[in-house]
């Protein structure tokens, strides 16, 4: 229900900004998420518009970085990524998962996010090792805050898909996608975003409109590139 979503998000901005100000840092927050709302929805130069701007003025208000400030910057990473800077993506990202390993427990849902992240960093960089070992890092983590099964699993099995793909084995591949889709219509309404992206990886090929429908469909379009 992304039109929903993107009014609530913007409704409560509007809220915060005429209580506190445009400048305030609980205004820049929820600025932040209708931000990369519009990356799922594939709006990526809105959302360019919107992200990095507002973190660098949050980031100025909060006057240092710390790890509560990381869920806020994986945004700005997403939005590196989707404009194709893999290596701005991964340093922010790397950067962040430091910050949180010293402050939280080892399983903890912001190291599983970072990882998965990374992961797909990883694989649209061609770095095929260091993939495998963020998506098992992933769903390592994802396994044990959710045994019966994090909705973020569709994620990881569809980039192990992916990269076993990439390497030539494709009956692991398309096992892996059964699996993501079977957890995807247990897990998520019909219309989420990431049911177009299995429905690309399964065909094997994107075009240019599918390409934009989301940050979801854009990495796989990525990753069925030629390495």
């Amino acid at each position: 229900r992304l039109d929903e979503a993107e009014s609530l998000y913007r409704a409560v901005h509007g809220t915060q900004a005429a209580l506190h100000g445009a400048a305030h840092v609980t205004t820049l927050v929820t600025e932040l998420s209708p931000g990369r709302l519009l990356l799922d929805r594939g709006r990526f130069a809105e959302a360019r518009g919107m992200i990095a701007p507002t973190f660098e003025r949050y980031l100025a208000a909060k006057g240092v970085k710390s790890s509560a400030l990381t869920y806020l910057e994986r945004y700005v990473a997403a939005d590196d990524e989707v404009q194709g800077d893999f290596a701005r993506a991964e340093a922010r990202l790397a950067d962040c998962a430091q910050r949180v390993g010293a402050d939280l427990p080892p399983v903890h849902i912001l190291p599983a996010y970072f990882a998965l992240d990374r992961g797909w960093i990883a694989l649209l960089d061609g770095r095929d090792a260091d993939a495998a070992l963020h998506f098992e890092r992933a769903a390592h983590i994802f396994d044990a805050l959710q045994p019966q099964g994090h909705p973020r699993r569709i994620e990881i099995r569809l980039g192990q898909a992916l990269r076993l793909r990439r390497l030539g084995d494709n009956a692991a591949s398309a096992r892996l996608i059964a699996e993501a889709r079977t957890q995807a219509l247990r897990d998520l309404a019909p219309t989420h975003p990431l049911f177009i992206a299995l429905d690309t990886a399964s065909a094997g090929a994107c075009d240019a409109v599918t390409a934009a429908r989301g940050a979801a469909v854009l990495r796989v379009c990525r990753a069925l590139q030629p390495a």
